[in-house]
């Protein structure tokens, strides 16, 4: 079976669930691909990063912007265009990009059992056994809205969440031992090591570097992070904590849509100009080592958090 006839197949497919459609049926469809969504995803991780667990948010962090690097990187070398170009008959939103894997299928399969597993409580099994079904039954219900919406092949969505559940199940497997290894190592390796994963990712991801960019500012602040004592996120009054989100939430805001004007201004945000992913990557990874190293160091400075340990 040649691709064309898997891509038929999927259309089929697609057209055959959307016999179901009604305008409550988007409202739900688009709803649950909300909780699939990068944005959604960076609220939640910096509620945990900065008022539950540095650590926890640490892992959750890596796993959907790992995931996210990677699948706009399968994208970029497969090419596959979206089902609705090529039948507009099932389009019912408009989504950019390409379409194989699914990054919605794929980041929810990445991030919702590591974020069970992270959040959840270690001493009700029962509990714990029904939350990570949960979590594993989610993504695939933003997977089925995805072919509903049009916006993906059935293929895509298989794709998408086997290698989501790949990247979360080898991280909750070996989180830890990874995490043993690298703590002893000077910080000049560990930025090394994290600058050539994100070059690799890079190779083949075209122009859009913006998740590699998050990658390395987030994981790069979190390592000097460390060398500050790390962040007690879990300390601290239920006001420190939502002046935490409110002080976080503004400075991000304020130097991602900055840094957005400036390099507008200078032409860098045009996709045709020959410095557009350099600046996207730039802007994005700023945007990530404020998240997770200037903004506990204000904390700090603002005596809304602690440190876990002294500093070194």
């Amino acid at each position: 079976m040649n691709m064309e006839a898997i891509y038929d197949w999927g259309l089929s497919v697609i057209s055959d669930i959307q016999q179901i459609k009604s305008p409550f049926m988007n409202f739900i469809m688009i709803t649950f691909s909300f909780f699939g969504d990068i944005p959604f995803y960076l609220v939640v991780i910096a509620i945990s990063f900065w008022c539950v667990s540095s650590k926890k948010g640490l892992q959750m962090g890596f796993a959907i912007i790992f995931s996210g690097a990677l699948n706009n990187a399968l994208k970029h070398a497969l090419k596959v265009p979206r089902p609705f170009i090529r039948d507009s008959s099932v389009f019912i939103v408009e989504e950019s990009g390409y379409s194989t894997p699914s990054g919605h299928s794929q980041g929810s399969a990445s991030f919702y059992p590591v974020a069970a597993n992270a959040l959840i409580s270690r001493k009700n099994k029962g509990q714990r056994v029904l939350v990570l079904c949960v979590a594993v039954l989610f993504p695939l219900v933003i997977g089925f809205s995805r072919i509903y919406l049009g916006v993906h092949y059935p293929t895509d969505v298989f794709l998408g969440l086997i290698i989501g559940f790949l990247t979360s199940t080898g991280i909750l497997l070996f989180w830890e031992n990874v995490a043993a290894f690298f703590s002893p190592l000077r910080t000049s390796i560990k930025l090394l090591i994290l600058a050539l994963v994100c070059f690799l990712l890079n190779s083949f991801s075209g122009k859009d570097t913006s998740m590699v960019g998050l990658l390395f500012g987030f994981v790069g602040g979190y390592i000097f992070l460390q060398k500050n004592g790390g962040l007690d996120s879990a300390k601290g009054s239920i006001i420190q904590k939502v002046l935490r989100l409110l002080t976080g939430g503004i400075l991000l805001a304020f130097v991602y849509f900055v840094l957005k004007s400036l390099f507008g201004l200078m032409g860098f945000n045009d996709i045709s100009s020959e410095f557009y992913s350099l600046f996207r990557f730039v802007r994005y990874g700023v945007t990530g080592a404020i998240a997770s190293y200037f903004v506990p160091i204000l904390f700090f400075k603002l005596n809304l958090a602690q440190p876990l340990e002294p500093k070194e």
